[in-house]
């Protein structure tokens, strides 16, 4: 008996079979962890974190190296799982392969509940701790004076902690690239002047910001 599934990754061909925590609610949330943590999305890296979650003694994870050009069917005869296969790009499960025609995805655990779990099995130098009880927004509604959590620099392994947004340049050209209505956070600096260090502004399409006070 087991609740069984297997991860393969988009141009690997490491695959993790997981004998327990194989439903799609629980690879869901082991990958946005990952994401979250700024853990890549690999083979390799992943599975440690699932191994630190599950305390491996080496029966509950397994790795498995795929052929090359391999198919979907022969993913699927590397083990027959309960949940079948989950094909992963980017932290994302962009398609399945189930064992015995499409079957029901499991959605039995609470995603917050589920990452703080996660969490608190990992090292403690590399916990999100207050990361995840933040929220996600675009960096458009950023605003001065939020506190939001920044992108580890240069792999520190310090605990992560928030940063207060110091400005929002209207127009400007920060070490060659062009900053509009771009917010920057009160990290790197000298003199009280932020705004002038590329790596205080924040990057991609959304951040994690401490939630506001009601």
């Amino acid at each position: 008996m087991s609740n069984s599934g297997l991860i393969v990754f988009d141009k690997q061909r490491i695959a993790i079979e997981l004998h327990w925590n194989g439903g799609r609610d629980s690879v869901e949330a082991f990958l946005e962890y990952c994401r979250l943590a700024e853990v890549p999305c690999a083979p390799l890296y992943v599975a440690t974190v699932i191994n630190n979650y599950m305390d491996n003694d080496g029966t509950t994870i397994y790795l498995h190296v795929l052929a090359d050009n391999y198919s979907e069917s022969d993913a699927l005869k590397t083990m027959r799982t309960d949940h079948g296969v989950y094909w992963v790009k980017d932290y994302e499960i962009v398609k399945r392969t189930y064992p015995h025609g499409v079957v029901k995805e499991q959605r039995s655990h609470d995603l917050d509940e589920f990452l703080h779990d996660i969490d608190s099995k990992q090292p403690a130098e590399r916990q999100l701790g207050a990361v995840l009880d933040a929220e996600e927004v675009p960096v458009s509604d950023v605003r001065v004076g939020d506190f939001v959590f920044m992108p580890r620099r240069f792999m520190r392994r310090e605990a992560r902690r928030p940063f207060a947004v110091a400005g929002i340049t209207a127009d400007k050209f920060v070490n060659g690239k062009r900053r509009a209505r771009a917010p920057y956070v009160a990290m790197f600096g000298s003199s009280g002047d932020y705004s002038n260090n590329p790596n205080n502004y924040i990057p991609g399409e959304t951040v994690r910001r401490v939630r506001r006070l009601p």
